[in-house]
């Protein structure tokens, strides 16, 4: 990235409960549907899973949200053009 380019971060998080595996949706006013959860990086922030989890205990209120497998998956840059996903454990 350039420099004094800003970094424009989105994340979002599919809730699953674990014993039924139901998913959780959110109701989206503005945009009239059922969404997963998810919003914007904070100031500084720059891990997208940081980010899915901190917005989802906000939009549903859950203090307990946990990534699963586990918190090392993660997007990352190695093996990946710009636009296609290249995961990393």
């Amino acid at each position: 990235m350039a420099a004094g380019s800003s970094l424009h971060v989105t994340a979002s998080a599919l809730v699953v409960h674990p014993d039924s595996g139901r998913v959780l949706l959110r109701w989206h006013q503005r945009q009239q549907s059922w969404l997963l959860v998810g919003g914007h990086a904070d100031p500084g922030e720059r891990d997208p899973l940081v980010i899915a989890v901190r917005e989802g205990q906000v939009e549903t209120r859950l203090p307990d949200l946990a990534p699963w497998p586990d918190a090392e998956v993660r997007r990352g840059p190695e093996g990946g053009q710009r636009g296609q996903m290249s995961w990393r454990r």
